[in-house]
């Protein structure tokens, strides 16, 4: 599947009372292969009623937190690249959280002027000069042009309700856009609009936090993989000569 949550998201309606629902499942994405990405990869995912952004950021780092000490008996993990660079992870919170475009203006030096409208050139500047980060950190206030299934920001136009936990890309979360006139306009880049989706919202979705982690991202950091090839099951891996000529 390409999003194992889409089907599940539809369980958070009223009158199934599925206020809390998850999904872990495989994914697959038709994009490049290289050390941190393969084509297909597990992912966790949850959507719970009632919840916002910011309730996802204090269950992420509670829940991030609280499995590395069980899982390596404290909160520093220490992390080789493949260039030989040694990085020491500290997990413990509380986590640093960095709104997105003042963090922006003040790595480029200029002031970026709205609307906000260009998001894949937004997404690498952040990727370039934000989410270099070695302990974990909160990335949120994104444009709403880089998240169109996200609900706009309360009391910021123009910006979402939306975070990152920045190590490479840990984990990813959003206050659901739950007017469903909207969201069937939104995605420009859709090449089909998926009207089951659609259509959950207007049977009456509840105010909805929509979360998603890798899997793999996090255990490369825990077991010390510079590749991902190192945590797969099973990973994609080139032909041998001598099986060719078997």
């Amino acid at each position: 599947m390409v999003a194992p949550g889409a089907g599940a998201f539809a369980f958070v309606v009223p009158w199934k009372r599925a206020f809390r629902v998850y999904e872990v499942g495989r994914q697959f994405r038709n994009e490049s292969i290289d050390l941190t990405h393969s084509l297909e990869f597990p992912t966790g995912e949850f959507y719970q009623a009632y919840a916002d952004y910011n309730d996802l950021m204090d269950l992420t780092e509670d829940l991030i937190t609280s499995m590395v000490k069980y899982i390596i008996g404290g909160y520093e993990t220490t992390y080789h690249t493949q260039a030989g660079n040694i990085y020491t992870i500290n997990w413990k919170g509380p986590w640093k959280r960095i709104d997105m475009i003042p963090a922006l203006e003040e790595a480029c030096g200029e002031k970026l002027l709205t609307p906000l409208t260009n998001a894949r050139m937004l997404d690498k500047l952040v990727g370039e000069f934000i989410e270099a980060c070695i302990n974990p950190t909160f990335i949120m206030g994104h444009p709403q042009i880089m998240s169109p299934p996200a609900k706009a920001h309360h009391n910021q136009p123009g910006l979402c309700g939306r975070f990152e936990a920045a190590t490479k890309k840990l984990a990813n979360a959003y206050t659901e856009l739950n007017d469903a006139n909207q969201k069937a306009q939104d995605d420009d880049e859709a090449q089909l609009i998926d009207e089951t989706f659609c259509q959950s919202r207007e049977y009456g979705l509840p105010p909805t936090g929509g979360w998603g982690m890798g899997i793999g991202c996090l255990t490369m950091f825990l077991t010390d993989n510079h590749s991902v090839k190192g945590v797969m099951t099973f990973p994609i891996m080139k032909t041998s000569q001598r099986t060719k000529h078997q």
